[in-house]
């Protein structure tokens, strides 16, 4: 059985092809369909669509995010390839961004506004790489 691996952004990606390449999880690219995470978080997205219906067999779906309440429709078309039994949930609590915030140095800075600007926000307006903004 396929896995169809679902993130919920960017950062998560990155994590999940870093832990890919570094061969840290329990399954390979060649387990996965179209061989990659999808930052996508719902089966209604036209590309995972194609690609469910393009494979056309049972898949297990692993969904990573930091956010776990939101739920997962399953299209009509779809039922017979997922199976609300074959979708997994896997939280990244506490969300990336903290990660950065703490790795820069910056956690005193983010207490002080912490309770007006989610980490993501304070992220995007306080973190550099390589000169760019943190997106």
């Amino acid at each position: 059985m396929r896995i169809l691996l679902m993130c919920e952004g960017q950062n998560e990606e990155v994590l999940l092809n870093c832990l890919l390449d570094a061969k840290l999880l329990s399954f390979t690219r060649d387990d996965l369909i179209g061989l990659r995470p999808y930052p996508i978080r719902q089966l209604s997205n036209p590309t995972i669509r194609n690609e469910l219906m393009h494979y056309g067999l049972p898949v297990k779906v692993y969904r990573v995010g930091d956010k776990q309440n939101d739920k997962l429709s399953i299209p009509k078309d779809l039922k017979g390839i997922v199976s609300s039994k074959e979708i997994y949930k896997y939280c990244t609590k506490p969300e990336l961004e903290i990660l950065l915030i703490l790795n820069e140095g910056l956690e005193k800075e983010y207490e002080k506004v912490k309770s007006s600007h989610s980490p993501k926000i304070f992220a995007k307006k306080n973190i550099r790489y390589n000169g760019k903004k943190y997106d």
